[in-house]
C-alpha cells in the first residue's frame, strides 16, 4: 500500500519521519513493563520498518544515474545485511554480559545514531527535479551520481 501510494509530503521528510519513528519506538523497548506491551511496541514500531525501507530505496533510485542504479541498491542491501549481522553480534554479547534491557538500551543507542546519520546524510544528497521528490518510482535523476570520496 504505502509504495504504491502517490505522496503530497517530499520524499526526504517522508525519511526523516520513518527514520525518527523507529528510533523514538526503538528507544522505548527498555521501560517497558512485560512482554505484552513489549510486543504491542515492537507491532507497532515494525509498521514504520516497510515504509522506511521504500523511502530508501527510493531516495537511492533518485541518486544513482541510470548504469550506476544497480550499485547503488546492492550497497544498500549489502549495508543492510551487514548492519543486521554486526548489530546482533554486538547485542548478544550486551545481552549476555548485562541482561536483556541492556540489549534494549543498545538498541535505543543504535535507533539514535540511525536518526542522526540521516539527519546529516539527508543534506549531502543532490538535489532532484521537483517531479522526482513525488516518492513516485518514474526512474533515476539525471544528473551526476554523489561523490564517492
Amino acid at each position: 500500500w504505502y509504495g504504491s501510494k502517490t505522496w503530497r509530503s517530499p520524499l526526504r521528510r517522508r525519511f526523516m519521519l520513518t527514520v525518527a519513528l523507529l528510533a523514538v519506538g526503538t528507544a522505548t523497548f527498555w521501560v517497558m513493563p512485560g512482554l505484552a506491551a513489549l510486543a504491542a511496541v515492537l507491532l507497532v514500531s515494525g509498521l514504520v520498518l516497510a515504509p522506511m525501507l521504500i523511502t530508501g530505496f527510493t531516495i537511492i533510485e533518485q541518486q544513482a544515474t541510470a548504469g550506476r542504479l544497480t550499485e547503488g541498491m546492492a550497497w544498500l542491501t549489502s549495508a543492510i545485511a551487514v548492519g543486521t549481522a554486526l548489530g546482533s553480534a554486538v547485542a548478544g554479547q550486551v545481552i549476555d554480559s548485562g541482561g536483556a534491557r541492556w540489549g534494549y538500551g543498545l538498541a535505543a543507542l543504535c535507533g539514535a545514531a540511525a536518526l542522526v546519520t540521516c539527519v546529516t546524510g539527508l543534506a549531502q544528497l543532490i538535489v532532484p527535479g521537483p517531479s522526482s521528490d513525488s516518492g513516485s518510482s518514474s526512474g533515476p535523476a539525471s544528473g551526476p551520481a554523489p561523490s564517492q570520496g
